[in-house]
């Protein structure tokens, strides 16, 4: 695309923007030409001509508004209907929150219509997330995050941390947990030092429940031992039922864990075959029925998923109101660069996301849940939001940090992202996905880890 703009904006952004939303737009050149004073006026030429020209209100609270007002511009040129207007790449509730916090409702809500041109929808929406957020983000905390990045198969839609136990990786896998194990001790002796407890522990992956009973405990043991809490939190992201027993359901009650997420993703046998994912739906019921007595209990589904059309994730959805669970979080399926799916060029089937999105939001209302945490993806189908849903005063504080980037986020283990908030300014941490190298660059990266630590406020 060949493009010139007589002012300074991030140019990447722009075209990252054009591929997504106007993709028609990509092989046309076009001017841009800015003007910038109590309003912001963008004017489009193409071939020497100008086809079209927008005013939007300029907003000192809006960062790089000459960027949105382009963005914006291209959007009604080419005449888009979206739901989410302008918005990639971000995360709706966070930035819905940095105007509302400073404005109120009627100027963020009007920044939200106007300039980046969301729906009433889902305008609505961001408010009542809002709502429930700000209670718990009135307070900081401080999370601890521990990878497990194994599973016991790929799912082909899958980009995150997750490896078998095949191979080198089977060889090694004694090393990564005695790995974990250090890095744990070595965190507690940190936190005790600087005064500072974990509020949240989230134990994710890969598939966490790919730990024996023995290893299991094992790291139990050395959390429980290791890191000081103050806890309103501890969540085990259990995943595939067909790994979970009863006695590890004991073991994680045995030492404190209160939430656990089992993720079906679909109820159609069929579909989870052809992803590459285990499903047994009677092993899942009776997993339930023991998890229900003594967890807070999430469910994980994923629209869209390949081999799905309207009809089949209707009748999922239908399925999930028979489960009395605290949290319920959905997924728009978005083909990520690190995905099977994505090596084997797979195209979305045609479904109705209107009709699927209007019943998600109607059995999480007759399920009693609400919607508390929002984030989007790039590349997902008809730019849906992922949403999760949960009881009155069952909100996990974990999902809600981790979008809002509000809080500290200690991580360990493969694939953990720390993130330390200096000040509102965002500073990461990175520990490798891939098992073998988070076991010979541990000393290392422990240490630049150690130094972030030593800053904290």
């Amino acid at each position: 695309m060949n493009i010139k703009i007589n002012c300074d904006i991030s140019l990447t952004s722009l075209l990252e923007f054009i591929r997504i939303v106007t993709p028609e737009a990509l092989e046309r050149e076009f001017d841009i030409r800015v003007e910038s004073s109590d309003n912001i006026v963008v004017k489009i030429y193409e071939n020497g001509h100008k086809v079209f020209e927008n005013s939007v209100k300029s907003y000192s609270e809006i960062y790089q508004q000459e960027l949105i007002a382009i963005k914006g511009a291209f959007f009604q040129f080419l005449k888009k209907n979206t739901a989410w207007g302008t918005l990639i790449g971000v995360r709706p509730t966070k930035l819905y929150r940095s105007y509302r916090d400073i404005l109120g409702f009627e100027k963020a809500d009007k920044i939200m219509r106007d300039i980046y041109f969301v729906d009433e929808s889902k305008r609505l929406l961001l408010e009542q997330i809002y709502q429930n957020q700000s209670p718990i983000l009135e307070k900081k905390h401080m999370m601890l995050y521990i990878g497990i990045p194994f599973c016991p198969t790929k799912c082909s839609y899958c980009s995150f941390a997750s490896y078998t136990k095949i191979g080198k990786y089977k060889e090694r896998y004694s090393e990564f947990i005695s790995t974990l194990l250090e890095e744990i001790a070595e965190i507690g002796k940190m936190l005790r030092k600087h005064g500072k407890y974990i509020e949240s522990i989230y134990i994710g992956g890969g598939t966490p429940a790919i730990l024996s009973k023995e290893e299991l405990e094992c790291i139990l043991s050395k959390i429980q031992e290791a890191i000081p809490t103050d806890l309103i939190e501890y969540t085990f992201e259990a995943g595939r039922s067909e790994l979970i027993t009863e006695e590890m359901l004991k073991i994680l009650k045995c030492y404190g864990v209160d939430r656990i997420s089992l993720n079906p993703q679909t109820f159609h046998k069929k579909t989870l075959d052809g992803v590459n994912r285990v499903f047994n739906i009677e092993q899942f019921n009776q997993i339930y029925n023991l998890s229900k007595k003594d967890f807070i209990i999430n469910m994980d589904f994923i629209m869209c998923l390949p081999g799905e059309g309207t009809s089949e994730m209707l009748e999922t959805l239908n399925r999930v109101k028979s489960y009395e669970i605290d949290n319920l979080t959905i997924h728009a399926l978005a083909i990520k660069k690190a995905s099977k799916l994505y090596k084997d060029n797979f195209e979305h089937e045609s479904i109705d996301t209107k009709m699927i999105s209007k019943e998600i939001y109607r059995v999480a209302s007759e399920m009693n849940l609400e919607p508390y945490y929002l984030y989007r993806q790039k590349n997902s189908l008809d730019n849906l939001e992922n949403i999760g849903f949960c009881q009155k005063d069952k909100a996990c504080y974990f999902n809600i940090s981790m979008i809002d980037e509000s809080d500290t986020v200690i991580a360990l283990g493969g694939g953990g992202i720390s993130k330390f908030n200096r000040n509102g300014q965002i500073v990461r941490h990175v520990n490798p996905k891939d098992p073998i190298s988070y076991v010979t660059e541990f000393k290392k990266r422990f240490e630049q880890k150690r130094k972030m630590i030593e800053e904290m406020e």
